[in-house]
């Protein structure tokens, strides 16, 4: 038996294991005690990630759609026939006729080669990841106010701050190394506050939950800052040289009274001041928040609100106090920054900059195009492509709405879908390649905090099935443009070389150290733990939005409150919303081939208030009936106050529930942020 140091392939936390290897298998895996997140534990997916690995579901052959069936194929015939065909889309429409989604699973090293596919083989912008389906609001959000789309500070900084905002997240379910840091932090004197609709674990906690009503997180942030400018718990003079349109806040808050947002938000008015008073009284606090957050039509205005609040209580600026994004896949962050989006190369270096723009194609020596591509949302809208390139995503469960999606894939001339399992998704597909798991390959991802960390390969692929980053290889020397990677150490050779915050960044200096953060512009430069608003100084490392904003100041976006896409009305009066399981991660498609997870919520379920329940009638595990203005569900009653009176929930990992059909696709199918809430009314199946 070998143990092999890898990083977890789950969520975004990054947390260090041990795969425990056995003439060829892996068996089991151990926590690392050294790592700075991980520190000797894992959540409940860590111990069991090993167990998907095996699956006898892995994909072992290229596959290929005839007559309406999969037959196997080799990988000869399989990487001539996808070349040819993406060579005659090309051709006959144009190379924007082709989209490609990348990984917010898979490597940096497999993105970033599917970056370059895209833009120099393909000559496309039309990429972009899978987790801009539900947080596509981080990385402009906080570029629009910060400069930089990520995270400011780091996850071991919550354990020693005075204060802790928590919104929209459900952190014991979706990040628990992150919720366990918080429960410490309180038991240390930490003050706690919770925006969120939902009861949750870290909201019993809390000094005070602002369990707001769903969707309306703009007006309770803007309550807050309204309180904290009109009472003066901040010096203005301070934060008016520090920062730049300040004036333009205060004059969007002034209607934001508590009275006000007690009417729209439904939160107490008092509870509103004793949460302005704890976050602004204190010289260090820090804000966490997830797709709670992010996953609504008007994500990257929350956003926004949030950062503006942390701007004008000088929460930004040093150790223990920042934010931090919750991004729930493990390389969502690493996907952004290899430039899996479509207006940025590689380090959010702008793909409509001439200077960017001539430095990539002088290296790649080819032409590229200027203009940005596609979003993730606008590719899977009916109509807009011929092909599309899928790789290690499962849009058809984690998309808001699975009649427009499947509409899509069914309309496309050719789908090309590279994974481990043949996904909902891959059913779809003219050609299904075979990809290796976390467990089989060699890379790095990067986590929430912007740490940069190795992935090491433990065993071989199953069958023929090969790393994502070979594939993509093979398929673009095929169509004409030459890559000629031997290894993912080269691929992250070219990442520092042409990507000025992983500049200092190799796998030599990974394997000595447990990651570096980036920016880390230097070989000599020990990453950075806390980004500051002078981190530029003195470097060649720079910050677009920035440079734009205002003399390098951090910028104020005021933001409107604005209703739900469907707010609840007489015949639909409750809101629908979906989230994430402790035992469960993303679309399933893992965990549900765990047997040790998939056991402890095998099946799919709506939790709803008891108040609800009683006056419907229903009871624990009664089957019950979801409608929504576009379609309808049956499944099984959860009764629980978690969630709030004339609130449903259901969880997103499951292939059997119809919730995105219920789902209004409005914002989706023209191409801008979904939102996972939707009104809807509820019925017993039978009474009893």
């Amino acid at each position: 038996m070998k143990d092999v140091l890898t990083t977890c392939a789950f969520c975004g936390c990054g947390c260090g294991l041990y795969l425990q290897i056995e003439k060829g298998y892996v068996t089991g895996v151990t926590p690392s005690r050294r790592h700075p997140v991980s520190r000797g534990r894992l959540c409940a997916r860590g111990w069991h990630i090993y167990e998907f690995v095996h699956h006898p579901d892995r994909l072992k052959k290229p596959l290929i759609r005839e007559g309406g069936a999969f037959r196997k194929t080799s990988w000869r015939e399989a990487l001539e026939v996808a070349a040819r065909k993406i060579i005659g889309i090309k051709d006959k429409y144009g190379s924007d006729s082709i989209g490609v989604i990348a990984s917010a699973k898979c490597t940096n090293e497999d993105n970033f080669v599917l970056m370059k596919f895209c833009r120099a083989s393909l000559g496309t912008n039309n990429i972009d990841n899978g987790a801009s389906l539900y947080d596509s609001a981080t990385c402009p959000g906080l570029m629009q106010s910060l400069g930089f789309g990520a995270s400011t500070n780091s996850l071991n900084e919550l354990e020693d701050t005075e204060v802790i905002l928590a919104a929209g997240t459900d952190t014991t379910q979706t990040h628990p190394q992150v919720a366990s840091r918080i429960t410490r932090a309180v038991s240390r004197g930490t003050k706690l506050i919770v925006i969120d609709p939902q009861k949750t674990q870290i909201s019993n906690f809390a000094n005070v939950h602002l369990r707001l009503k769903p969707g309306t997180y703009v007006g309770l942030i803007n309550g807050l800052i309204h309180v904290i400018l009109k009472d003066r718990l901040i010096n203005e003079e301070d934060v008016f040289r520090a920062t730049s349109n300040l004036d333009s806040l205060k004059k969007m808050v002034e209607k934001y009274t508590p009275d006000y947002v007690a009417e729209v938000c439904d939160v107490s008015g008092s509870d509103l001041k004793k949460a302005a008073r704890l976050f602004a009284g204190t010289g260090r606090a820090m804000m966490v928040y997830s797709t709670g957050v992010t996953g609504q039509a008007a994500g990257k205005d929350n956003v926004c609100a949030l950062a503006n609040l942390a701007l004008l209580c000088g929460h930004l600026d040093g150790p223990h106090n920042g934010i931090v994004a919750l991004q729930e896949q493990n390389n969502a962050l690493g996907a952004a920054d290899m430039g899996a989006l479509p207006g940025f190369y590689s380090g959010y270096q702008r793909v409509d900059s001439e200077t960017e723009k001539a430095r990539f194609e002088s290296e790649w020596n080819t032409r590229l195009p200027a203009r940005p591509g596609l979003s993730i949302l606008e590719m899977l809208s009916p109509g807009r492509l011929k092909a599309l390139y899928i790789m290690g995503e499962n849009p058809l469960i984690t998309a808001p709405d699975v009649g427009l999606i499947s509409e899509t894939l069914k309309g496309l001339e050719f789908l090309v879908v590279q994974d481990i399992f043949l996904t909902e998704t891959a059913e779809f597909a003219d050609i299904v390649l075979p990809a290796a798991s976390f467990a089989e390959e060699d890379g790095t991802f990067t986590s929430i905090e912007r740490r940069v960390q190795r992935v090491r390969a433990g065993v071989s692929p199953p069958g023929e099935a090969l790393p994502d980053w070979k594939i993509i290889t093979e398929v673009s020397n095929r169509i004409g443009y030459r890559m000629n990677y031997d290894s993912p150490v080269q691929v992250m050779e070219e990442i520092s070389h042409l990507t000025p915050i992983y500049e200092g960044i190799s796998y030599e200096r990974l394997d000595e150290e447990w990651g570096l953060q980036w920016p880390c512009p230097d070989k000599e430069h020990p990453g950075t733990a806390v980004l500051r608003r002078d981190f530029s100084a003195g470097v060649k490392i720079t910050f677009p939005l920035i440079e734009q904003n205002g003399r390098g100041k951090e910028h104020f976006t005021p933001v409107e409150d604005i209703p739900l896409v469907e707010p609840p009305d007489e015949e639909y009066p409750f809101t629908l919303t979906t989230g994430s399981l402790y035992w469960h991660w993303h679309s399933g498609t893992m965990t549900r081939r765990s047997a040790t997870l998939s056991r402890e919520y095998p099946d799919v379920f709506a939790a709803i208030n008891p108040e609800d329940a009683e006056q419907l009638g229903i009871r624990k595990n009664q089957r019950i009936r979801i409608i929504s203005k576009r379609g309808e569900m049956e499944t099984a009653a959860m009764v629980t106050d978690r969630v709030q009176v004339k609130t449903v929930f259901i969880p997103q990992h499951y292939k059997n529930t119809a919730s995105k059909v219920l789902l209004n696709p409005s914002n989706f199918a023209n191409g801008k942020a979904p939102e996972m809430l939707c009104a809807v009314r509820i019925e017993p199946v039978m009474k009893l």
